[in-house]
């Protein structure tokens, strides 16, 4: 087990290591260089480099870099990401290390590829795509798309560009289009309120103007129209407008 060079578009290979399966627990998936020529290896148990001759496991110092890892690429900034199977993104920056899951916006967890362009990180998952971008605050914004946003369907398994738009590979075909087109929707969904409970009893507008100290619990349904998410949105709420009349009951569950 190993990995050669194909240098200069010659069929003759240059071997730069053969790895003895004592070195490597498990396959590799993937190879990357960074801007310094340090190699970095995708591999079943984790993240390994290569580097002046010299193999080193990651997952030791690092339990992030012990998730399977799939794919990997570099920012403009020198940022290293990982897109791992189940664990979501891992980000290096410089000695820093953070993860990027589900929990904090990603798409899916089970990421399938990378691709760095400019300024954002396109990653493919099995639940959707996510393009991540830093903020001014020095943190992450995330938006995803889906097969309700026109995907061929929520499952990416490779990202190119070519001719400033993007390919999305998927098991049944390919996505196209082109990343400048994508417009954010910062305009909110209009609210309609529908009823308004007291004390679980409808009430009107007109007696809403004048309530008792007793009648202190409200409830709200409405409706968001939202075009973005293509579904209305419906809410109930039971206690934030209370604020106003200076009493919040405990959440029921």
């Amino acid at each position: 087990m190993g990995f050669a060079l194909w240098q200069d578009n010659k069929v003759q290979l240059k071997i730069l290591l053969k790895i003895d399966s004592s070195d490597v627990e498990a396959r590799m998936d993937n190879l990357f260089e960074d801007s310094h020529g340090k190699l970095w290896i995708s591999a079943a148990n984790g993240v390994y480099t290569y580097h002046k001759k010299v193999l080193e496991y990651l997952g030791e110092a690092n339990k992030l870099f012990a998730i399977r890892a799939v794919d990997i690429c570099e920012t403009p900034n020198g940022e290293i990401w990982v897109a791992t199977r189940g664990g979501g993104v891992i980000v290096k920056k410089g000695e820093e290390v953070i993860q990027i899951t589900e929990e904090k916006g990603l798409a899916g967890n089970m990421c399938r590829s990378l691709f760095s362009d400019s300024n954002a990180v396109w990653v493919g998952t099995n639940k959707g795509l996510s393009k991540i971008t830093h903020n001014p605050s020095g943190k992450y914004d995330i938006e995803n798309y889906y097969e309700k946003n026109g995907l061929l369907t929520n499952e990416v398994n490779n990202i190119i560009k070519h001719n400033n738009k993007l390919w999305l590979a998927h098991n049944n075909g390919i996505s196209i289009f082109n990343p400048a087109n994508i417009k954010s929707n910062t305009y909110p969904p209009p609210i309609y309120i529908l009823q308004t409970f007291v004390n679980d009893s409808l009430c009107s507008d007109q007696e809403l103007k004048n309530l008792s100290y007793d009648k202190n619990y409200l409830t709200i349904n409405y409706i968001g129209l939202s075009l973005k998410m293509q579904v209305i949105l419906s809410i109930n709420i039971k206690f934030w407008v209370l604020i106003l009349i200076g009493y919040i009951p405990p959440i029921q569950q």
